[in-house]
């Protein structure tokens, strides 16, 4: 059977799909479609061939071209995982009668797939919503986590880890610093992303990167995260079972980090600071009771382990292939 995928424009997108990529491709004839040139240095370096429609084309001009595709490679079924182009692929496989599926990383849906789940036959989602077509798997890139053993620090200190996504993030850049320079009791990673720079320099408690990946291998190395609250790192943070201090992002669409954070907060599965009450006290303070409460880190620990998911690529397979659900 002929499936084609969509994952473009986020790492949100672009990850599960090449997770589930890596996955069905041993069972179906699998085609990716992407939009987004800085896409297509991911799916390189994951040796992923694609077929590329250029976002400025005009909405007419991508219809006509998915289109094309689609009846080209006699594709049967599609799956999406959000962004403004997942629609345009949902809608043509409305128009040709193929089954559509579509994924949400967040606790919320994006614009784009309230629309697709009008036109979908089912939905995947990483955090459970409670829709009527929704099957909870997790999050994909999140399965079968292999992560390699570091040795980054010479003593026997707490480690903590402080990421702030990919470009990182500035606003919050001076409270973390100083929470770096008045450090006596840890060891610190911090990953400070493309759109930052630091003058801290490596030393025996602190390591400093721009860049990291796969940033699994930190978060399993370390005992504490300071994050945002991107679906992706949250995904694994709960997979490797790793109290946290969320900082959820509030410049983001439809508040999706702050929800993602407070359905873990519900759970009591990790500590939240909205980025407008942060400061260095209570960033210390948290990260102090989280160090030295061990049944305060346990409790959060063991709340994790009741939200991780067992590996559910058999379960969408199988879901792809029932023409019966």
């Amino acid at each position: 059977m002929n499936v084609l995928m969509s994952g473009s424009g986020s790492g949100g997108h672009i990850y599960p799909c090449i997770s589930l990529y890596q996955y069905l491709k041993k069972h179906f004839n699998v085609y990716i479609i992407i939009f987004k040139k800085i896409d297509k240095k991911i799916y390189d370096l994951a040796n992923i061939k694609y077929y590329y429609i250029d976002d400025e084309f005009s909405v007419s001009k991508k219809l006509r071209l998915i289109k094309k595709f689609m009846m080209a490679k006699k594709v049967k079924k599609t799956l999406t995982f959000g962004g403004k182009n997942s629609f345009y692929v949902n809608l043509i496989s409305k128009y040709l009668n193929i089954d559509s599926f579509i994924f949400e990383q967040n606790v919320v849906l994006g614009k784009a797939n309230k629309l697709n789940y009008l036109l979908c036959k089912k939905m995947f989602t990483n955090f459970y919503i409670g829709y009527k077509k929704e099957i909870n798997i997790g999050n994909p890139n999140a399965f079968n986590i292999k992560c390699k053993k570091l040795n980054l620090f010479k003593n026997n200190k707490p480690i903590i880890l402080i990421t702030m996504g990919s470009l990182g993030s500035s606003s919050v850049d001076k409270i973390i610093n100083k929470f770096i320079i008045n450090n006596t009791k840890y060891n610190i990673i911090y990953v400070l992303g493309n759109n930052v720079k630091s003058k801290l320099k490596d030393n025996d408690t602190l390591k400093i990167f721009n860049f990291y990946t796969p940033l699994t291998d930190l978060i399993n190395y370390s005992d504490i995260i300071i994050s945002r609250a991107g679906a992706s790192t949250l995904s694994e943070i709960i997979q490797l079972k790793k109290p946290s201090i969320i900082i959820p992002s509030p410049f983001v669409s439809n508040d999706h980090q702050f929800k993602n954070a407070k359905y873990l907060l519900e759970r009591k599965a990790c500590i939240m600071i909205e980025e407008k009450e942060l400061n260095h006290n209570n960033l210390n303070k948290e990260v102090f009771n989280l160090t030295f409460n061990i049944e305060y880190y346990s409790g959060i620990k063991d709340n994790l382990t009741k939200l991780a998911n067992v590996n559910n690529f058999q379960l969408i397979k199988e879901t792809i292939l029932n023409d019966n659900i």
